[in-house]
């Protein structure tokens, strides 16, 4: 019973700190924040960044946070630091061109909002 729960507490933490570094070109901004990220094995990964929110493209200012997405990531190589999928099965990310943080960038700039709901980062 020991052995069972010890493996249980491992799996749940590497679980939760489980993190992977996706890099790649953006080839494509679908809207203010879901992206198609190509990797250097030609991998095209669709990314929606994390714990932020953006209006849908028809929606007011949907076009804007687009624009906006698109002048900072579009043709850029970033990396993006994920730990799970939507229920759409998209890579849920932290994105990062060098040092800048892309989510935190776009709620800088009004072209997101943070979405408390899923947001860990007291920042």
């Amino acid at each position: 019973m020991k052995n069972i729960l010890i493996l249980l507490i491992t799996g749940l933490l590497s679980a939760f700190s489980w993190a992977e570094d996706i890099t790649g070109r953006v080839v494509s901004v679908h809207d203010g924040d879901t992206i198609i990220l190509l990797t250097p094995e030609q991998k095209q990964i669709k990314i929606r960044l994390a714990e932020i929110d953006t209006p849908e493209i028809g929606q007011p200012y949907g076009n804007k946070a687009k624009k906006a997405l698109s002048d900072w990531v579009f043709d850029q190589t970033l990396t993006a630091r994920s730990n799970k999928k939507d229920r759409y099965g998209r890579v849920l990310a932290q994105l990062y061109l060098g040092e800048v943080w892309i989510n935190a960038e776009m709620v800088k700039q009004g072209d997101a909002w943070v979405y408390r709901q899923y947001s860990r980062d007291p920042r």
